[in-house]
């Protein structure tokens, strides 16, 4: 994990803000990554396992609200059938609104 140095307060004093740079960071507001990812899925059969669990990670899209979601919102539709689906999340952290439409 890498850290960004930031000078501030007495002259010489060096203090850390302790957030990370590169990748995504849950904790800022705005993050300038996109998080709009196209799938496809099996319907109630959404996993934590790859290929799209990684893709959801690296999106810091919270993984286990997602699997929730996607199971509830694919129920009417017979198990197994492959669904392409647009999936947006807005925000950040756990807090963010996620939007899961099927093409």
């Amino acid at each position: 994990m890498r850290f960004t140095l930031v000078k501030s307060g007495k002259a010489g004093q060096l203090l850390f803000d302790h957030k990370r740079v590169g990748k995504f960071n849950p904790w800022l507001a705005n993050n300038t990554s996109s998080k709009t990812i196209f799938c496809e899925i099996h319907a109630q059969q959404s996993t934590g396992a790859p290929p799209l669990g990684p893709i959801l990670g690296a999106k810091g899209i919270p993984l286990n609200k997602f699997n929730d979601d996607f199971n509830k919102v694919s129920a009417h539709i017979k198990s197994g059938v492959p669904l392409n689906c647009k999936v947006e999340f807005v925000g950040a952290g756990k807090s963010g609104l996620l939007k899961i439409l099927f093409a």
